[in-house]
C-alpha cells in the first residue's frame, strides 16, 4: 500500500515539475515567433476548447429540477 502511495506521489510530482519547466520555454518560443501576441491568442484558444469540451460533456445531463 505504501509503495502504491509513493508511486502515485512520484508521478504527480514529476508531472508538476515537468509542467513548470516546459511552459516557459514554449511561451518564450511563441513570443519570439510573433511579437508578443501568440501566448495570448493561444490562451484564448485553449479556453475556448476547454469551454466546448465542458459543454459536450454536460449537455446530456439534466438538472434535478427538470427530472421531476
Amino acid at each position: 500500500m505504501v509503495f502504491l502511495w509513493l508511486t502515485n506521489f512520484y508521478y504527480h510530482l514529476k508531472v508538476k515539475i515537468n509542467r513548470g519547466v516546459i511552459s516557459p520555454y514554449f511561451s518564450t518560443y511563441l513570443i519570439e515567433l510573433s511579437k508578443y501576441s501568440a501566448p495570448f491568442i493561444l490562451a484564448g484558444v485553449i479556453k475556448i476548447v476547454y469551454d466546448l469540451l465542458i459543454y459536450v460533456n454536460f449537455r446530456g445531463i439534466k438538472p434535478p429540477e427538470e427530472i421531476k
